[in-house]
Parts: structure tokens; sequence; C-alpha cells
């Protein structure tokens, strides 16, 4: 089916954070969540500073997430 509307170029960003350790894990600090959607949130941003059609990953989560002993 066709739409009336122009053809239309469509760009993405993405921000990546990955989680430190694997997901079975137990941390000391709950707010490790928190902390993986801020680091994403910075790496989408700085995809869309660099031009926009980027992927950025952000090195930076391990910082406040230790594993419990």
């Amino acid at each position: 089916r066709e739409f009336p509307w122009e053809k239309r170029k469509i760009t993405i960003s993405i921000g990546i954070s990955t989680f430190p350790f694997d997901s079975s894990s137990t941390f000391k600090n709950q707010d490790c969540a928190l902390l993986l959607i801020e680091a994403a949130d910075q790496a989408l941003y700085h995809s869309k500073v660099k031009g926009r059609d980027k992927a950025t990953h952000s090195l930076q989560m391990n910082s406040g997430c230790e594993r419990s002993k």
C-alpha cells in the first residue's frame, strides 16, 4: 500500500551500556539499574552530538556496582 506523503530519511542514534557482571550476580548497590540507564542515556547523547546515525557504548558503568561476597 502506498502512502500520500513524501519519502523521508529515518535516522537512529543508540546509546549502549552493559552490565559489568552476569545477570545472576548479586550486588551491594541496588541502584545499579539506574546507573545502567544513566550510562546508556549519556552514550545516546554522545551519539547525537557525533552526528546522528551512530551507536556509542558507555565504558563507565562499572563504577558503583560491586559484586557482593
